[in-house]
């Protein structure tokens, strides 16, 4: 599973860009179409770094593809 692989990440590389780690994670949740969980890695990835526009966007995208127009619009 994706999921299994970020602890081996982040012993590997230490905690210099998490956001990264979990917008990564979350697009390919995204691709996959397990929007759910792409979802709860984008807000990880904000909440790491609530100034990268490019995951609200991607968040956006998750939203938009679930049907949440509303909350893919305020992304």
């Amino acid at each position: 599973m994706l999921a299994d692989h970020v602890p081996a990440w982040i012993a590997l590389y230490g905690a210099a860009d998490h956001r990264c780690l979990f917008a990564n994670r979350g697009y390919a949740y995204r691709n996959k179409g397990d929007y759910d969980h792409a979802i709860a890695d984008y807000d990880e990835a904000i909440r790491l770094n609530p100034n990268h526009a490019t995951t609200f966007a991607k968040r956006g995208y998750a939203y938009q593809s679930k049907g949440e127009y509303d909350r893919a619009i305020a992304d």
